[in-house]
């Protein structure tokens, strides 16, 4: 699940403008081609931010999959460590 407030909080945005810009990175079109051909759509964002913003949803995948990982090695576990999973749920680097 993608984080949206947060991530427009680092980068100074509005969550708003960056709803079209992160749908279209997640289908997989690259910060070149959205600021060239999606500005309008993308809320004019330039393209170092729309890099930033790719690297941001890149650590924010990678750390709920870190995240499921840890919970399911948990719950094949037979020592279980009061709180830890709820601790790994929270995590958020």
């Amino acid at each position: 699940m993608i984080d949206l407030s947060s991530i427009a909080t680092e980068l100074q945005l509005p969550p708003e403008q960056l709803r079209v810009a992160v749908e279209l990175l997640s289908q997989g079109y690259q910060p070149p081609f959205i600021s060239s051909f999606r500005s309008d759509e993308s809320g004019n964002l330039p393209e170092s931010t729309l890099w930033r913003l790719k690297g941001i949803l890149e650590r924010q995948a990678a750390l709920v999959a870190a995240q499921k990982k840890g919970l399911d090695e948990i719950d094949s576990s037979s020592h279980k460590i009061p709180g830890l999973d709820k601790a790994i749920q929270e995590a958020r680097s």
